[in-house]
């Protein structure tokens, strides 16, 4: 038995695939590539990991397969604090990896070699979801709904999201649109089967356009609050934010950075900020201001989740925040 599963259920779990990343050494294009870093990264994973080195308890469900990656990604989670006690090994088939690409324009592409992996073949039986406990979050995306269709990993988010509200977790749920994978009416009907065990929705402008086509980015996230989710937070980039409640919407400026080197990851680490928040039972306001702290500072490095400080008081960052944006009065919708 691990330490964490020693202490209890997990503060946080997150359910997904977790893959290899070989993050080339210099911008350009990828078959000119010489040299690769290989990392660990995930949407939920990437949160997770977040959420450790703030200081939290987190759990990932997911598969692996029995190879050098699969290995690197126990050992990754381990090293983060992060219980693998849950991620399977399947012997029959490999993990997932893929392959960024970065040029000096500040255009960014990523190269997904997932077909058939292990995480996309877990299923229900294999997660052993009852044997985990409740979490105080739990964390999805939509990236994974669309993975091991019909089921294989998607079942398996399809039952966490229902099994953990149900039992009293809030359910963080991420769109993560992904072409070809995750969008258009499937997204919506995927996302319209668990919205009623959704609590906090974060997305970004063009993804509340797939989930809600025809309406406004503004009337869509009023429209889910008013059906019941705790809180929209829209995400607007360079932008800002906006966190939606019922009757109030509150913009959320960003923190300040000097240089972007890659923006992938920067989504993950917001979600993380709104994750810390929401378990050390902040208003959401503070975890949104988190999240857009955190978020910058992913920007400024390539690995997905280097970027998020390991050890330091999540107050601490808070304060940095509001250092440069002091509160104000939110705005009424």
């Amino acid at each position: 038995m691990s330490a964490h599963a020693a202490a209890g259920p997990p503060e946080v779990l997150g359910i997904g695939e977790v893959m290899g990343m070989l993050d080339p050494d210099r911008p350009g294009p990828l078959e000119d590539a010489e040299h690769f870093t290989l990392r660990v990264a995930g949407a939920e994973t990437n949160v997770l990991i977040a959420a450790a080195r703030l200081g939290h308890r987190a759990a990932l469900v997911s598969a692996v397969g029995d190879d050098p990656v699969g290995r690197l990604v126990r050992r990754t989670l381990e090293d983060q604090g992060v219980d693998a006690s849950f991620v399977q090994t399947d012997a029959a088939a490999p993990t997932g990896v893929f392959f960024k690409e970065r040029f000096d324009d500040g255009l960014r592409r990523v190269y997904y070699y997932r077909g058939g992996s292990a995480a996309s073949r877990l299923t229900a039986a294999a997660a052993r979801l009852e044997g985990i406990g409740t979490p105080g979050v739990l964390v999805v995306s939509g990236l994974s709904l669309g993975l091991g269709r019909p089921e294989g990993l998607s079942a398996v988010v399809r039952n966490a999201v229902e099994h953990f509200a149900a039992a009293g977790s809030t359910v963080v749920f991420d769109p993560n649109i992904r072409p070809g994978v995750w969008d258009g009416e499937r997204a919506r009907d995927d996302f319209a089967r668990i919205r009623a065990s959704v609590h906090v929705l974060i997305a970004g402008d063009d993804e509340m356009a797939v989930l809600a086509p025809g309406l406004a980015v503004q009337q869509a996230a009023e429209a889910l609050c008013a059906d019941g989710l705790r809180a929209v937070i829209v995400k607007a980039g360079s932008q800002g934010a906006v966190l939606y409640e019922r009757g109030r919407a509150t913009p959320v400026a960003p923190f300040p950075v000097a240089r972007v080197v890659d923006p992938v990851g920067a989504g993950d680490a917001f979600a993380a900020g709104v994750v810390t928040g929401l378990l050390r039972d902040w208003p959401l306001l503070d975890g949104v201001r988190l999240g857009a702290l955190l978020g910058a500072r992913a920007v400024t490095t390539s690995g997905d989740w280097e970027a998020v400080p390991a050890g330091q008081s999540p107050e601490r960052l808070l304060e940095s925040y509001l250092d440069v944006h002091p509160p104000l009065e939110a705005h009424s919708s």
